[in-house]
């Protein structure tokens, strides 16, 4: 091949190439553009750091969010053993009855929860002041009843008040209106034995959600710190609109049973009861002004054996209201304002 047509072809060559560079580069910055505002449509929101509905990447702080759908394929059967999911969560137990969850392992001394994590349902505390603990296996609700948990990883959430200092969990569940039927059984060793139900409908403007559950436990009897249990659990969810402006929300919730403890003069048993009565009102002053107030009451009371006919009884209750204004500036303002009143009562 002679040296002019060796430069003929370079010449083609590097003409081809800026030729077709350029189109190369359009094409991917239209994919890469396309990829962006897909991804943009699929981020999460949350409302737990600052009470307000914001995209995930614009919060204050840092959360993990766990989905229905995750917990649904888990396959996990206890409200509690769903933080193994987060990052610095740990889950313990003093014995099969007493989970204990726990950021990065503090505040493990004795059978309370950490002192400085704030745990909600659907913005109500279910943290036990007077204790000092939360106690999972009390919660009146099925976990197929949870939509998502928002566990706020990042420390003084001031949002939430002085128990958040190392954390917020808020357990959101789902909407009556998207809640399908459901009959759950299930069966295993030690005498395992769990009956679901749950039942939705809509009425007019009503949309309720009807909840219930029996399970027992055996537990283990090889040792002195038994375990056993039985329980039974009621939930009721409504929501009501009242105007085009106006929802009622009313959420009901009932949990008893019998468990299996272990104290100085050896294995007890003990009957408990956890209610709750929550009800709430959302107001629409104008596109953007908004008014939120809420007051629940909970209650949670013990008998336990103890020998020498004597027994161990507690009562914990709380009172609890709430008003929230949420107002819209701008596009790029908000504001969030408000403020609540609580007693708490503990008898021993």
């Amino acid at each position: 091949m002679s040296r002019a047509n060796l430069h003929t072809q370079q010449t083609l060559s590097s003409l081809l190439l800026f030729i077709l560079l350029p189109l190369a580069s359009a094409a991917a910055v239209t994919v890469e553009e396309r990829l962006s505002l897909d991804e943009l449509d699929a981020v999460p929101v949350v409302l737990t750091p600052s009470r307000i509905v914001q995209p995930i990447d614009e919060s204050p702080a840092a959360v993990t969010i766990i989905g229905r759908k995750k917990i649904e394929a888990s396959g996990i059967r206890s409200i509690a053993e769903l933080f193994r999911l987060v990052p610095g969560m740990f889950v313990v137990y003093s014995n099969g009855l007493l989970p204990q969850v726990k950021y990065h392992g503090l505040d493990t001394a004795g059978n309370s929860n950490s002192r400085h994590l704030q745990v909600l349902i659907d913005g109500r505390s279910i943290y036990q002041s007077g204790f000092s603990r939360v106690l999972w296996t009390d919660i009146p609700l099925l976990i197929e009843d949870i939509e998502r948990i928002e566990v706020v990883r990042s420390p003084s959430t001031v949002s939430h008040g002085t128990n958040a200092f190392m954390g917020v969990i808020n357990i959101i569940t789902r909407n009556p209106a998207d809640t399908t039927q459901l009959l759950t059984l299930s069966t295993g060793s030690q005498q395992q034995r769990e009956m679901g139900f749950r039942h939705s409908d809509t009425y007019g403007q009503l949309n309720y959600r009807l909840s219930m559950k029996y399970a027992e436990d055996a537990g283990f009897d090889t040792s002195q710190k038994r375990d056993g249990q039985d329980l039974h659990l009621l939930n009721i969810r409504g929501e009501y609109s009242a105007s085009p402006s106006d929802q009622l929300d009313l959420d009901l919730g009932y949990k008893s049973g019998d468990k299996e403890d272990s104290t100085l003069t050896g294995p007890t048993e003990g009957r408990w009861s956890n209610h709750y009565q929550n009800i709430g009102w959302t107001h629409d002053l104008n596109l953007n002004d908004q008014l939120q107030l809420t007051a629940y009451h909970q209650q949670r009371q013990v008998k336990q054996e103890w020998g020498n006919n004597k027994d161990i009884n507690w009562d914990e209750e709380r009172y609890h209201l709430d008003l929230q204004y949420n107002k819209t500036h701008s596009e790029q303002l908000r504001s969030v304002s408000g403020g609540s009143i609580r007693h708490d009562r503990v008898k021993a």
